[in-house]
């Protein structure tokens, strides 16, 4: 995700857009935009929220974090609502919403590196380089790996190639029980 114009977006950016665009419209409600942006405590513009209102721009994950402080939501809100991750570990698959990846269940990353894949390809965004995951789907991965939540949110960060501090960051996000759990790569 980047703040872009919306035309020069790759294709499941848009839509992103919309759904950003729609709940931000819902949040804001009667309040006036500059006192949104003073909130921001400068780091937004009125006429950024104004373009993130309408869908002209699509934020990128920290602007996305400000902005759910701002207008008060949380960002699990912008990812539809799908049925529950499936791992079955005989097989070696990973499934959601009719999509499936296959793994060696003998490789140790190997359940985890598929369910990256499986959420790209879920959100069309095949070269994403932050994510957000649902806390079900990772909390799915647990009981299938018998392994603690914050050591598989700590394993996903490092196949992302996130930092040591970003992976303290999504763990704690998943320790205090957020929905999402954002992990930039």
């Amino acid at each position: 995700m980047t703040d872009v114009p919306r035309d020069q977006l790759p294709e499941a950016e848009p839509a992103f857009a919309d759904r950003v665009s729609r709940l931000l419209r819902a949040r804001r409600g009667r309040r006036m935009r500059w006192s949104l942006a003073v909130r921001s405590r400068g780091t937004l513009s009125v006429r950024q929220l104004r373009a993130f209102e309408r869908g002209s721009e699509v934020p990128d994950e920290p602007l996305l974090r400000i902005l759910a402080e701002v207008y008060g939501f949380d960002p699990g809100e912008l990812y539809p609502v799908r049925k529950p991750l499936e791992v079955d570990l005989e097989l070696g698959i990973v499934s959601a919403a009719g999509v499936s990846r296959g793994f060696d269940p003998q490789e140790p990353a190997g359940l985890l590196v598929a369910y990256l894949a499986l959420v790209r390809d879920l959100r069309g965004e095949p070269h994403a380089l932050t994510l957000a995951l649902r806390r079900d789907d990772i909390e799915v991965l647990t009981a299938a790996l018998e392994l603690d939540g914050p050591i598989v949110v700590e394993r996903l960060g490092a196949l992302m190639g996130a930092t040591t501090l970003q992976q303290q960051v999504a763990v704690a996000a998943f320790a205090i029980g957020r929905p999402a759990i954002v992990l930039p790569g």
